[in-house]
């Protein structure tokens, strides 16, 4: 009894210590200790889920962060930033392949599905149309039919939702803006270009379009629809993907690459003139597919030379790049604007995961017995949602 009663006086001694001092103990624990002790007692459990003791294991993980700064705020009922204790779970997921795949749409015939996500809804296209999901705790998306966006006549190719606006560029050569709070066709522009528009996006009033006919637009939503367009740019061979900088002072251009001039190209968006080229030896062919921002000044790229590339915009160089060891065309590529990229290459749906400050890939992710490329990606910390030919694949990295 005597033994008994001092080993529980010792117990409590130890939980009677100041919160920093246990804090401090516990920042020399690893990470099995750690678990173990989380089970002794409510109060060491609150404790061992302190950010400041898991900040140092976050440091060496591959973090994934939601790419939505809105979402990263905390705005909405599911977008609560997990603590990284939480963060460093989910890491270990990601990193061993750790998930649940389901499949949350399917297609009778082969598309080539496009995705967007904004601060509250996910986008995707079918055909012609585009539809609205709402995504639940569990990661299954939940179809709201009162927004289902028309106004194509052919397939939807590119389109990006921003500004409480869905902008979209079809095969059909058209460009077409609804409302995201009603659903309702704000413009649609006839003719915008001579052949499907291939790459499109938006910020503030202003649209960049990019198109097989080898044109590049400038639009503003600011004026009449009569004088919309402000400048029409010989791009010289057929355009992949555009994309504007968070500044608005500049927008990016991926091309074909099979002419004798740089596929990745920086234009000023006010007048519509060449700022930069951005210069590597580059295979003929080897055209840039996708185009991300990182910040006014740093950009991501990919395409069919396999690689993916970092750029500075103001030495107009590649400072970074990490090359897919399958030698597969990448072709598609989101980042989480930190330390985490995430592409989607040409064969079978396999996805893989980067870390930018390594310089081999983190993990690999098949979503796809048949040879699907990966058209496009969606993910936060939790999910990841990978559209392919003939389905919309869901990866549950969140289990227990």
């Amino acid at each position: 009894m005597t033994g008994e009663s001092g080993v529980d006086e010792d117990q409590s001694a130890f939980l009677l210590l100041p919160e920093d001092v246990l804090l401090m103990v516990l920042s020399y624990c690893d990470k099995s200790s750690l678990g173990r002790l989380s089970c002794v007692c409510k109060k060491i459990w609150g404790l061992v889920s302190e950010d400041s003791v898991w900040r140092k294991y976050s440091l060496k993980v591959t973090l994934i962060e939601d790419p939505n700064p809105r979402r990263r705020g905390g705005h909405g009922r599911n977008c609560t930033k997990p603590n990284l204790k939480e963060q460093c779970r989910l890491s270990h997921s990601w990193k061993k392949g750790i998930f649940q795949e389901n499949t949350v749409l399917k297609y009778k015939i082969r598309q080539l599905p496009w995705m967007h996500r904004d601060n509250t809804h996910i986008w995707i296209t079918q055909r012609n149309m585009i539809r609205c999901f709402s995504q639940r705790r569990n990661g299954v998306l939940h179809e709201n039919k009162d927004k289902i966006l028309t106004g194509h006549t052919d397939d939807v190719c590119r389109f990006v939702s921003r500004d409480n606006r869905v902008v979209s560029g079809g095969t059909d050569g058209r460009i077409c803006v609804w409302s995201t709070n009603t659903g309702v066709g704000l413009y649609c522009i006839s003719g915008a270009h001579d052949d499907e528009v291939s790459a499109i996006d938006t910020r503030g009033d202003m649209i960049v379009s990019g198109s097989r006919d080898s044109r590049l637009k400038i639009w503003s939503m600011s004026v009449e629809k009569g004088d919309m367009l402000r400048c029409n740019i010989t791009a010289q061979e057929r355009v992949w993907s555009v994309a504007i900088s968070p500044d608005h002072r500049t927008f990016v251009s991926g091309t074909a690459g099979c002419g004798h001039v740089s596929p990745l190209r920086l234009w000023d968006m006010n007048t519509g003139h060449l700022s930069c080229l951005m210069h590597t030896n580059h295979r003929k062919g080897a055209g840039a597919k996708d185009v991300q921002f990182e910040s006014p000044n740093e950009l991501l790229s990919c395409g069919y030379d396999t690689y993916i590339r970092l750029w500075d915009t103001r030495t107009e160089s590649c400072v970074a790049e990490w090359e897919e060891p399958y030698d597969s065309a990448i072709y598609c590529i989101r980042s989480d604007g930190y330390n985490s990229i995430l592409a989607g290459t040409a064969r079978y749906g396999m996805v893989r995961l980067w870390d930018k400050r390594m310089t081999r890939p983190v993990q690999m992710y098949y979503t796809s017995r048949d040879s699907s490329p990966v058209f496009s990606l969606l993910f936060d910390s939790k999910f990841m949602y990978v559209a392919l030919d003939k389905s919309i694949k869901m990866l549950n990295f969140s289990l227990l």
